[in-house]
This record gives C-alpha cells, sequence and structure tokens, in this order.
C-alpha cells in the first residue's frame, strides 16, 4: 500500500498548484476547481502571470493526474537512461 494522501490538487499548471485537503466532498471541490478556473481566465490575472514569466491556465484534478503520470513516466527514462543517481 502506498502513502496516505492529505490533500488533493484543484488546479495545476507549471509549477504553480492549488490543493485542497482530501477529506473536502467532491461538490466542495467542484466549486472551488470552477472558481480556480474562472479567476485564471481572467484577463488581468493572465497579464500578472505573463509579468511573472508564466502562464494562468485552469484544468480539473484529472487533468492534473494525467498530467503528473506523463512527466513520471517521461522524466523516470530520462533518469534511468542517463543513470543518474542522487547525490
Amino acid at each position: 500500500m502506498g502513502p496516505q494522501r492529505s490533500c488533493q490538487v484543484l488546479a495545476d499548471k507549471g509549477r504553480n498548484k492549488a490543493i485542497a485537503p482530501y477529506t473536502l466532498s467532491e461538490a466542495v471541490i467542484d466549486k472551488l476547481n470552477k472558481e480556480v478556473n474562472a479567476a485564471l481566465a481572467d484577463s488581468r490575472m493572465k497579464a500578472r502571470f505573463r509579468e511573472l514569466g508564466g502562464i494562468a491556465m485552469g484544468g480539473t484534478p484529472a487533468d492534473f493526474g494525467n498530467l503528473m503520470e506523463q512527466e513520471t513516466g517521461k522524466w523516470t527514462k530520462v533518469i534511468r537512461t542517463a543513470n543518474i543517481k542522487p547525490e
């Protein structure tokens, strides 16, 4: 059995993400996700992200899970191919 999860991701793109306690109901997560996505769609928010060198993008918790699976697979292959070891 893997580690217990105490938080879940509401929205994530790049290096910034919104997380919440894993015990929140799906209805609350959906509402928060909707509000975060609405904020990220705002032109002022997008402009501020650009000023900081980022891109404001929304998504669902499932989108983030899929992205993490893809990125983990990609970087695992790179690390193994290059025989990278922790120092």
